[in-house]
């Protein structure tokens, strides 16, 4: 949510957990409090200050989204995958791309953009995806010219569907293997190193 408020142009108030001090700059492209017993207090100062503040609240809100667009975009994420995958898939850079399924969700759209914009001259890209019936955005995938491969899964776990990507994976050969989401973390990970693929991310 902070990182679609900044692409929006709105100044961000928030808690300093997790990685948001890669993105927030104190005062500059928003705010960030520590949660203690004046959180509630700053908060309804900073946002007072900012009600009454226009002229600061654009600044910021432009400074943020700004920082979105150069760090955070589809096309960044793009460029900053690709130049991991030149690192991590050499010579032949065959990657194979894991994910729970392909119904429209944010992880699913990365995924497609990645599958669209990766240079095909340097990379032979597979899309796997862990669903017989969520496929939704299949069809935008091969119309980027990249194969879809679709395994069933259900239940807590299932052997067949492992094994399934197992041979998909000896048969595919590829250098690396990126996994998108739960499901295509536990089963292409554990796949993956069982059919020796050099890298896993």
């Amino acid at each position: 949510i902070v990182l679609e408020a900044m692409a929006s142009g709105v100044p961000v108030i928030a808690t300093a957990v997790g990685g948001l001090g890669e993105v927030i700059e104190e005062g500059r492209t928003g705010w960030l409090l520590s949660r203690d017993a004046q959180l509630v207090a700053r908060l309804a100062e900073r946002l007072t200050g900012l009600a009454g503040d226009a002229a600061l609240s654009a600044r910021v809100g432009a400074a943020g989204q700004a920082v979105v667009r150069e760090r955070f975009s589809v096309q960044a994420m793009t460029r900053s995958y690709e130049r991991l995958y030149v690192q991590l898939a050499a010579p032949r850079r065959r990657i194979a791309l894991i994910i729970d399924d392909l119904d429209v969700g944010g992880a699913q759209r990365q995924l497609l953009e990645m599958a669209r914009h990766l240079p095909k001259d340097r990379f032979e890209v597979s899309v796997i995806a862990l669903s017989a019936t969520r496929l939704q955005l299949a069809e935008e995938v091969r119309a980027s010219g990249v194969p879809v491969y679709a395994i069933a899964q259900s239940g807590a776990w299932s052997w067949s569907c492992w094994r399934s990507l197992y041979r998909l994976l000896r048969v595919l050969r590829p250098q690396l293997v990126h996994t998108w989401l739960f499901t295509a973390d536990l089963y292409g990970r554990s796949a993956a190193w069982a059919a020796r693929v050099p890298r896993i991310l």
